[in-house]
C-alpha cells in the first residue's frame, strides 16, 4: 500500500520547518515523500530565457535577464476558462508530448501522447477529473504512443503506435469500456500506425498509415464495426509514396479525409478528400479542393469544411495553413483567410468560435503563440488568448490537441507552462508563493545586472527603454510602483556591451561593464553616479582599460574584479581597489589574479574572489580563492581547488552564508568532489558539503535571501528534474531522499541535513498523524553544519509515522 505523506510549512511554529514524512506499514514497507534542500522548489515558476541578475530582499527576489514570460512548470497540458481563457492551474504535470485529448462526459479529460506523469510516473494514457486531479484507479499499462483518442458513449476508444496493453496484444487500436475502464476484447488489430478516428454512431472509421487489418487488405481507410470490432467492407483506399492519413471528419453519409496522399476512394486526390459512406470502393465524390501540403485536421461546422495543416494553398486560392471550404464546391470560401505563420495541428467547434492549436507564434497576423480563437463564419481573430510558452529562448509552444468539455478547454502538446505573465526582462518574484509579483516594469533589451536601495531597483544592461521611459543601459525603478524614477544616467557603449556591474553605497551608484561615456561625459568601463538622479561625479574617474565585471565596497575602498591590466591610474590585473573618494584612484591592494575575475562577495574582512585565474593573492589558486581584504593575500588554508576535466571553467557567480561559500559557473569539481556548475563549500575548511543539485548549464548568478538561495543561469535541469533558467532552494533543516530507514529490529533512522541558517540546535519530532498533530521530540543536537540522525525505537507500533526538524 503506497499513501502520499506531504511536507508542508506550519504559520503556528515560527520557527518549525516540516521537511518529511515517513509511513510505516504494518507490513513493514517504508515510502517517503518529500522535497529536501538539494531539490529545488517545483512551485516556482520559471521565465523562457536565461537569467542573468538577481536581487534579493527578504521574500522577494528581483529578476533580470533574456525573458519574456513567467509562468509555472505545469507541463504539456492543461485546462483554460472558454470565458477569458485563464488556466485553472489544476492538472497533472505531463512531461513529454500531448498527442491527444477528449472530454470525458463527467467534465474531465482523457489524454494520451508519448509523455510521463510527474508523480505517479503515470504514461502514455491517462484519465483527469474535472477538479484536476489524476484518476488514480484506472492505470493501463500501454507500450508505445497514444495519437488518437474518441470517446463515443460509454466506449473510448485508442489509437496510435503500440501493440499491447496491460500485457495483452493490442496493435494501435484498443477500446476501453467505463464506468470500470475495463480493456475490451474488442480488437480489429491493424497492422500499423492508426493516426484518426471518428465515428458515425455505428462505426468507427480509421485513418492511419496501416495496410491491412484483421489480415485484409485495407489502405490507409477502413471501418469496423463500432461494438464488435469487426471489419466492415468499406474499403476506398488512400495510395502515394510515403501515403498517410491523418484526419477524418463525418458529416451525415460524407467522410472527409485529410493527410499526406495523392489517390483516394478510387480517383486522385491531393491531401484531402470526400467520401461516400453508403458505397464500399471507388467512392471518392466530386469535391476536390486539392491542398499544398499535408492536411493534418478537419472539422466540420455549420456549412463549411474547416481544413488545417502546413499547406499555403487549398481550394484554389492563397491559405496560409487553415481554411474554411465550401462543401458543394472544389473552392476555399471568399474573405475567410486568417492564416498562420506555422503548422496547424488541431481544430475544435467552440460556440461561434474555431479554436486552433498549432506550431505558430502568430493568427491573422497578431501574436498568438501556439493557440487562438477564430469567429468562425468571418475568420476574424478573437481576443480568447491563452499564455503558453516552451520555457525555451529557442522554441515556441506547440499544440498538438484542443478539446472543449463544458465552460473549459483543455489543450495539449509540446509545451512546458500555461497560465503564465508577461515580463519582459524583468520580474520580481515572491519566494514564498513562488510567483511574480504585479511589479513589471519591462525593458527593451537584456538585463545584466541589478543593485537594491531601500526604494530602488537599479538596473543595468542592453536595453535603450524601460517602464515605457528612455532610459539607455541604465535605470531606476520604483520598487513599489515599477515605475522609472527620474534618475537619468544613460551609457554610451558599442553593440551589445552595456552595464554588467552595480553596487549601490552611501547615496551613491557605481557601475562596471563595458562602455565609453556616461551622460554624453567621457568614462571608460567604471563610474560613479548620484542614486538620486544619475547625475555623473565628474572628478571619480579610475577608467580601467578593460571590462569590469563585478564590484564590492568595504568602506572607502571599492574594490573592482574583470578583464583589465590598469585601474586608478596603476598596474592592476584583473582585480584591484580604488578609493570611493577624489578621483578614485588605485589603492595600495594589490592581489595580483592571473586571469579574469567574475566574482566577488565581501565578509567581514574576507574578500571571496571567483573567475578563471590560477593564482591570486601571491597564491596557487584556481578559479576559487579568499583573499584579506587588507592585505590581499590568499587565506592559506582555504583552497577548494575547483576544476574540470577538459576545456575552459570558470567560477562566474559567489553567494555567502554564515557557515557556506557557494560557487556557480561552468566547472564540474570543487572541494575534494564532483559539483557540476554548483558547489557549496564549508567556509571553515573549502571542502565541498553534501549539497550537490549538479547543473546543466552554465550558473551566472547566485544569491543568498533570508530563507533560500536563488540561482540563475542558463540552465534547464538540476540534476534529474526540468528546472528552466531560475532554481530556488530552502535554506532550512531538512530530511533528505533516502534519509528515513526503517532498521531490521523495525526501528526507524531519521537523518537530517541541517541546512544553511546559523542555527543552534535542531530537533526531530513525531507524530501519528499530520492532522490535529501531537508532535512529541524524539531530541535535539547541537547544530554543527553536519548531518545527524536520530532512531525512533517505536517506529513498528504505529500504522504510519511522520517526522519533521525543528531548529531554533
Amino acid at each position: 500500500m503506497r499513501t502520499s505523506c506531504h511536507a508542508t510549512t506550519s504559520p503556528s511554529l515560527s520557527r518549525v520547518w516540516f521537511v518529511g514524512a515517513l509511513c510505516v506499514w504494518a507490513a513493514g514497507t517504508l515510502w517517503t515523500e518529500g522535497q529536501p534542500s538539494p531539490l529545488p522548489r517545483l512551485d516556482v515558476w520559471r521565465p523562457d530565457g536565461p537569467v542573468l541578475a538577481l536581487a534579493v530582499d527578504q521574500d522577494v527576489a528581483y529578476v533580470g535577464g533574456s525573458f519574456n514570460y513567467f509562468g509555472p512548470a505545469s507541463g504539456s497540458a492543461g485546462v483554460v476558462r472558454r470565458e477569458d481563457a485563464l488556466a485553472t492551474g489544476a492538472f497533472p504535470v505531463l512531461e513529454g508530448t500531448v498527442w491527444a485529448i477528449v472530454e470525458d462526459g463527467a467534465g474531465g479529460w482523457f489524454v494520451g501522447g508519448a509523455f510521463t506523469e510527474r508523480v505517479t510516473q503515470q504514461a502514455r494514457l491517462l484519465r483527469v477529473r474535472a477538479n484536476g486531479s489524476l484518476d488514480s484507479n484506472w492505470r493501463p499499462d500501454l507500450q508505445g504512443t497514444v495519437l488518437a483518442l474518441l470517446r463515443d458513449g460509454a466506449a473510448l476508444y485508442v489509437a496510435g503506435d503500440f501493440d499491447r496493453i496491460n500485457g495483452e496484444a493490442r496493435s494501435g487500436l484498443a477500446r476501453f469500456d467505463f464506468p470500470a475502464g475495463q480493456l475490451a476484447t474488442w480488437n480489429p488489430a491493424p497492422n500499423n500506425e492508426v493516426h484518426a478516428l471518428a465515428s458515425d454512431g455505428s462505426r468507427l472509421y480509421l485513418g492511419g498509415s496501416f495496410t491491412s487489418i484483421a489480415r485484409q487488405n485495407r489502405g490507409r481507410i477502413a471501418a469496423v464495426d463500432l461494438a464488435t470490432g469487426v471489419l466492415t467492407a468499406f474499403n476506398p483506399g488512400a495510395s502515394g509514396s510515403g501515403a498517410i492519413v491523418r484526419t477524418l471528419a463525418v458529416s451525415g453519409t460524407t467522410l472527409y479525409v485529410g493527410g499526406d496522399f495523392a489517390t483516394c476512394g478510387g480517383k486522385p486526390r491531393s491531401r484531402i478528400a470526400a467520401l461516400n459512406t453508403l458505397a464500399d470502393t471507388s467512392n471518392a465524390l466530386d469535391w476536390n479542393p486539392g491542398a499544398g501540403d499535408d492536411v493534418y485536421c478537419l472539422r466540420v461546422a455549420g456549412s463549411r469544411i474547416y481544413a488545417a495543416g502546413g499547406f499555403t494553398s487549398i481550394g484554389g486560392a492563397n491559405r496560409s495553413r487553415i481554411a474554411a471550404l465550401d462543401p458543394g464546391s472544389n473552392s476555399a470560401v471568399p474573405g475567410w483567410d486568417p492564416g498562420a505563420n506555422g503548422i496547424v495541428y488541431a481544430l475544435a467547434v467552440d460556440g461561434d468560435g474555431l479554436l486552433v492549436g498549432g506550431a505558430f507564434t502568430t493568427l491573422d497576423d497578431q501574436p498568438r503563440p501556439g493557440i487562438g480563437r477564430l469567429d468562425w463564419e468571418t475568420g476574424a481573430l478573437l481576443e480568447w488568448a491563452p499564455r503558453l510558452s516552451a520555457l525555451s529562448p529557442s522554441s515556441s509552444p506547440v499544440v498538438r490537441a484542443v478539446a472543449v468539455a463544458g465552460d473549459f478547454v483543455g489543450m495539449g502538446g509540446t509545451l512546458a507552462s500555461s497560465g503564465g505573465v508577461p515580463r519582459s526582462r524583468l520580474a520580481a518574484i515572491n519566494l514564498v508563493t513562488g510567483q511574480p509579483t504585479a511589479w513589471n516594469p519591462g525593458a527593451s533589451g537584456d538585463v545584466l545586472a541589478l543593485a537594491l536601495s531601500d526604494t530602488a531597483v537599479f538596473v543595468g544592461g542592453r536595453f535603450t527603454h524601460i517602464a515605457g521611459a528612455a532610459r539607455t543601459r541604465l535605470a531606476s525603478i520604483d520598487r513599489t510602483t515599477g515605475n522609472a524614477h527620474p534618475f537619468t544616467a544613460n551609457v554610451t557603449a558599442s553593440g551589445n556591451n552595456g552595464v554588467t556591474a552595480l553596487h549601490y553605497g552611501a547615496s551613491r551608484l557605481y557601475l562596471g561593464g563595458t562602455f565609453t561615456a556616461v551622460n554624453g561625459q567621457a568614462r571608460a568601463n567604471l563610474a560613479q553616479v548620484n542614486a538620486t538622479d544619475g547625475s555623473l561625479n565628474t572628478n571619480w574617474n579610475p577608467a580601467p582599460n578593460g571590462a569590469v565585471l563585478c564590484l564590492a565596497q568595504d568602506a572607502a575602498q571599492l574594490y573592482v574584479g574583470g578583464s583589465f591590466s590598469s585601474l586608478g591610474g596603476s598596474n592592476r590585473t584583473a582585480l584591484g581597489a580604488v578609493s570611493t573618494a577624489g578621483t578614485g584612484r588605485a589603492t595600495s591592494w594589490q592581489p595580483r589574479a592571473s586571469d579574469d575575475v567574475r566574482a566577488m562577495h565581501l565578509v567581514d574582512h574576507w574578500l571571496y574572489v571567483g573567475g578563471d585565474f590560477d593564482t591570486i593573492g601571491g597564491t596557487p589558486r584556481r578559479r576559487f580563492a579568499v583573499l584579506d581584504a587588507s592585505t590581499a593575500e590568499a587565506l592559506a588554508t582555504w583552497n577548494p581547488e575547483v576544476a574540470a576535466g577538459s576545456g575552459a571553467y570558470q567560477v562566474q557567480t559567489i553567494a555567502v552564508s554564515g557557515k557556506v561559500a557557494y560557487a556557480g559557473g561552468t566547472f564540474s569539481s570543487a572541494g575534494g568532489e564532483f559539483r557540476t556548475r554548483l558547489a557549496g563549500l564549508h567556509r571553515a575548511d573549502a571542502t565541498a558539503t553534501l549539497w550537490n543539485p549538479g547543473a546543466n548549464a552554465v550558473v551566472r548568478r547566485l544569491v543568498y535571501g533570508t530563507h533560500h538561495l536563488v540561482a540563475g543561469g542558463d540552465f534547464t535541469q538540476m540534476g534529474d528534474l526540468t528546472v528552466a533558467y531560475l532554481a530556488v532552494f530552502s535554506t532550512h533543516p531538512f530530511i533528505p531522499a533516502g534519509g528515513l530507514r526503517l532498521g531490521a529490529d523495525r526501528t526507524a533512522e531519521i537523518t537530517v541535513w541541517e541546512g544553511d541558517l546559523p542555527y543552534e540546535s535542531v530537533e526531530v519530532q513525531v507524530a501519528d498523524a499530520v492532522e490535529g498533530a501531537n508532535w512529541a521530540p524524539l531530541g535535539s543536537q547541537v547544530a554543527n553544519g553536519r548531518p545527524k540522525s536520530w532512531i525512533d525505537p517505536n517506529a513498528a507500533g504505529s500504522a504510519a509515522r511522520f517526522y519533521r526538524a525543528v531548529a531554533w
